[in-house]
């Protein structure tokens, strides 16, 4: 004779029921405190490379529910930064172990997004695959990677949050002199405002530090006027410190020289 289970007890219902409750309150509270997190980056002035971990491991939990909708509701807010920071973002002086969760999440994010928003990243997770590569080429010895480095003067950056330091990575100046008609203007060309008033009074003296190395003078062009732009290539955050001086004047020499000099021949 067949048997038809009937409802279950009314005390094992409450336990399943209560156990669901607390799976979805554990969530819950999960995504509050990640959320949460990213949010005191943000407002300590945080974007760099320890953002962009954090923005990783925010897609990862979210990506546990294997629910599209469940991810795009929470991670929206975040997408444009997640991105952005993706293309500026470069594996080099970074701890391997951490670019290769990077790299897992943007491919958790290309499964869980749209074909826009996900093939809009296929070239930086290109990029920072082959700099992944690179490294652990350096890392390992290989004579190939070691004769073939990356080119241009980079400087150590740390990373700070706050008062506390985060994470530390390396990052490249760039410098576009164009001729000026009556004095040398400075500008710093980034995505982030930048209230600290050390760093442009060191671009300053560096250019002039760099123009009297150079030792101008003898031929008039000290009188020359340039519009100075520089750069951060990572531009991931609020540049400051006292301690730039050097590569800043060791670029602008590079500069002016190119400028003087390489464009004749």
């Amino acid at each position: 004779m067949d048997q038809v289970s009937g409802l279950p007890p009314a005390e094992e219902r409450g336990e399943a029921e209560a156990m669901s409750s607390g799976v979805e309150k554990d969530r819950f509270d999960g995504l509050t405190g990640e959320i949460s997190k990213l949010h005191s980056l943000l407002a300590s002035g945080c974007y760099g490379s320890v953002y962009l971990a954090e923005l990783s491991e925010l897609i990862m939990f979210l990506s546990a529910a294997e629910e599209r909708s469940f991810f795009d509701a929470n991670f929206e807010e975040f997408r444009a930064d997640f991105i952005h920071l993706l293309g500026r973002y470069s594996a080099i002086g970074i701890a391997p172990l951490r670019t290769e969760k990077i790299l897992v999440a943007a491919e958790t994010f290309r499964r869980f997004s749209g074909s826009d928003s996900g093939e809009s990243i296929d070239p930086h997770t290109s990029r920072i695959g082959k700099e992944l590569q690179h490294l652990k080429g350096i890392l390992n010895g290989s004579p190939k990677f070691r004769e073939s480095g990356a080119q241009g003067l980079y400087f150590p950056l740390i990373e700070i949050s706050g008062s506390e330091i985060k994470a530390g990575r390396l990052d490249k100046i760039e410098i576009t002199l164009t001729p000026s008609k009556s004095e040398n203007q400075f500008r710093i060309l980034s995505k982030y405002n930048r209230a600290d008033e050390t760093l442009p009074l060191q671009i300053k003296t560096s250019f002039l530090n760099a123009r009297s190395q150079l030792s101008l003078r003898k031929d008039g062009r000290s009188k020359d006027y340039f519009n100075v732009f520089v750069s951060f290539t990572g531009d991931l955050g609020e540049y400051s410190g006292d301690s730039l001086g050097a590569i800043l004047t060791l670029s602008f020499m590079l500069e002016l020289y190119n400028f003087y000099y390489r464009q004749k021949t």
